[in-house]
């Protein structure tokens, strides 16, 4: 008998100031949904916020909540919030997930496309593709800027002309790769991703979308994946995207490009860099709420 996974609810209580920068750290980490508080929010079972403070909710799943608990403790530093407070649980309500639903809503993103999650209908003109996607424990609904930035910018790039291939590095719901493979039914598209979670994520959403024999999950490991792509898609975090960028440039073909999110507005620089160094320069820049998404090119051999 299939059980239930076990869900933890995390709450980050921060200055007001710093609460933007709470809710991208859980995101960052691979929180299922972010849920901003302040002083003018109506809580159940909770004391209002006092002036100047916030607080950032999120759910994950699959770790115990000391675990999770550590690990956030550990990244707040990293991300420089002092004196940040976090509260972790299991989180056992059975209504859960009918209040989650709430913040899920049909989104538009594109010209072409569209999100929405299966117990919504969207409305949109006729034309518009949508990638249906039930997140489960897997980043990717189409509601954060980093996803919106990776999904809108392969619309366009699908748009110019034909890649003939794609890989979704950190491929989390799948949403990127469904999405791809709908603007262009002859692209080969491959995804792998590190959490056997999200891949069980991803052959649900790939079933949901009509897709499943078109995408190839691959990997889990960048290290492990053979051949090159016209285009290479990343939306992990900047720190990450450093670490892999000699792998996820050897996987991009000559002439091919690379396309990177997941970036803080002020970590654009350092990853710009890094890549500079390894011999690639940015090409185009697109920037949304806070976060930044990278277009690189591989000059084609010969190419002065």
């Amino acid at each position: 008998m299939q059980t239930e996974p076990v869900w933890v609810k995390v709450a980050l209580d921060v200055e007001l100031e710093q609460l933007e920068l709470a809710s991208a750290l859980l995101w960052g980490e691979g929180a299922s949904g972010v849920e901003e508080q302040d002083a003018t929010t109506m809580m159940e079972g909770r004391a209002p916020l006092g002036e100047g403070r916030g607080r950032a909710i999120a759910f994950f799943g699959g770790e115990a909540p000391e675990v999770v608990s550590a690990r956030l403790g550990g990244a707040a530093a990293s991300w420089g919030l002092e004196g940040v407070g976090i509260e972790a649980e299991v989180f056992t309500d059975e209504t859960w997930k009918e209040r989650w639903k709430q913040f899920f809503k049909p989104v538009r993103i594109s010209e072409r496309l569209a999100v929405r999650p299966p117990w919504e209908q969207g409305a949109w003109p006729e034309g518009v593709r949508e990638v249906v996607i039930e997140p489960g424990l897997a980043f990717g609904t189409g509601t954060h800027a980093t996803t919106q930035l990776c999904l809108g910018w392969i619309d366009d790039l699908c748009a110019e002309r034909r890649y003939g291939s794609m890989l979704d590095v950190g491929c989390g719901s799948g949403i990127l790769a469904i999405g791809a493979a709908l603007m262009d039914s002859e692209m080969r598209v491959g995804a792998l991703d590190v959490d056997p979670e999200a891949l069980r994520v991803c052959r649900e959403n790939f079933e949901l979308n009509g897709v499943e024999g078109r995408i190839e999950l691959l990997g889990p490991l960048l290290s492990e994946v053979e051949g090159r792509y016209g285009l290479v898609v990343a939306n992990i975090l900047s720190n990450v995207l450093i670490m892999l960028g000699p792998e996820l440039l050897r996987c991009v073909e000559e002439g091919g490009r690379l396309l990177l999110s997941g970036i803080g507005d002020g970590s654009a620089s350092e990853v710009e860099a890094a890549f500079k160094d390894l011999g690639v320069e940015v090409v185009a820049r697109r920037n949304q709420e806070g976060w930044t998404a990278l277009l690189m090119e591989r000059a084609a051999r010969g190419a002065v």
